[in-house]
């Protein structure tokens, strides 16, 4: 026996389906089964507080996880210069219960004027996170 089964399922945390057939109504168990593994990618927003600092200046990276069960998930910031292909880690926090996150960078030397850099959010799967690796948008400062 042949044939096509659709589904759609809503667009939320990584889960485990089960797909099953009974052949007869009253059927006690399942004739066959299967399991699909939906894996869904963690996302959040970003935001810097300036998107033009200043050397020796703080500024503060924000952002808000998006999803459910966010409370104490790792999120690891990074940055780059505009054009390297290499990310490098300078902050890591977690997310709070509402999924906001925040974290403070300062630029200290002065061949950083004029020049153009990138962040980005790396949100790490935890042991209560129901998402897989995924990352924010990146956003672009130019440094004064």
């Amino acid at each position: 026996m042949t044939g096509e089964y659709g589904e759609s399922a809503p667009a939320s945390a990584s889960r485990l389906i089960q797909f099953a057939w009974r052949a007869h109504v009253n059927d006690t168990r399942f004739t066959t089964s299967a399991y699909l593994t939906l894996n869904v990618r963690a996302a959040a927003t970003l935001h810097t507080s300036t998107r033009s600092p200043r050397v020796g200046a703080r500024m503060a990276i924000s952002g808000r996880m998006q999803g459910v069960e966010r409370e104490g998930v790792t999120i690891i910031v990074q940055g780059r210069a505009r054009g390297s292909h290499r990310w490098e880690t300078f902050a890591d926090t977690t997310a709070s219960r509402t999924g906001i996150f925040k974290v403070h960078y300062r630029f200290r030397s002065s061949s950083s004027r004029g020049k153009r850099f990138q962040f980005r959010a790396r949100i790490r799967p935890g042991a209560t996170s129901p998402y897989k690796t995924g990352y924010s948008k990146v956003v672009t400062v130019r440094v004064r």
